[in-house]
């Protein structure tokens, strides 16, 4: 779900900033709106998921990631424009991150729930692939949406996410104790640093793959000269 709804706004930068009149500039503020509650709640929310259980952080989480699409939907099908847009996508974009905080590290909980710390890695990375998949998910429905409208394609975005989310409700999970913790062990303070290195690659890496995202789309429409349809198409192929 994360995956897909945040590639699938990346894909249509082009037609979001015709369709609000809203510069590259300012989508990419909006856009980047929604990493600050990350920062911020990504470890409270991990303290709740130790305490509660991870199940659920993800449906509250999931609630928030959703309204924040759906806000963003509603702007865009009543066209609203300028700084009004600005303000209601800023929300949106916040509410949307507030809950992405919560759901990556509920989900990396119950992935390793029930498991020895061997097994860690490889249930880790089929979460990994759960996420690509979805960012390669929300490009080709933009690519569809030339034909069916760029906002049917939003929306289809947003009923998949919501299927997605129902399904996962239903799906079992191994050995989750009530009080949240694994094997019944307290949660400890791990210290940040000996994996300075590899935050700070991880930093480097996501600020270059952002400034990438958030360019691609305008420069290849201005480049190839075609309309914001057409750009978001080459977005999304690309």
């Amino acid at each position: 779900m994360m995956g897909l709804l945040q590639s699938a706004l990346i894909a249509c930068l082009p037609w979001l900033i015709e369709r609000t009149g809203l510069s590259a500039g300012i989508w990419s503020l909006v856009l980047s709106a929604g990493m600050v509650p990350v920062l911020i709640g990504a470890p409270l929310w991990g303290r709740v998921a130790d305490r509660r259980g991870a199940r659920p952080v993800i449906g509250l989480a999931s609630a928030l990631v959703l309204a924040g699409f759906g806000l963003v939907l509603l702007v865009l099908g009543l066209n609203v424009q300028g700084a009004w847009a600005a303000v209601f996508l800023v929300l949106a974009r916040l509410a949307h991150g507030a809950g992405a905080g919560g759901i990556f590290p509920a989900a990396q909980r119950l992935a390793i729930a029930g498991i020895g710390p061997k097994d860690w890695s490889y249930r880790l990375s089929r979460l990994q692939i759960a996420v690509h998949a979805g960012r390669l998910a929300g490009p080709a429905l933009i690519a569809l949406a030339t034909w069916l409208g760029m906002m049917t394609g939003l929306f289809m975005a947003g009923v998949l996410a919501v299927l997605l989310v129902r399904g996962s409700r239903s799906a079992p999970v191994e050995h989750e104790p009530e009080n949240g913790f694994l094997h019944g062990q307290p949660r400890s303070r791990l210290p940040w640093g000996p994996g300075r290195p590899f935050y700070l690659m991880a930093l480097l890496l996501t600020a270059w793959v952002g400034s990438l995202q958030f360019v691609l789309g305008p420069v290849l429409t201005r480049i190839a000269e075609v309309s914001a349809e057409a750009g978001s198409s080459l977005t999304a192929a690309a």
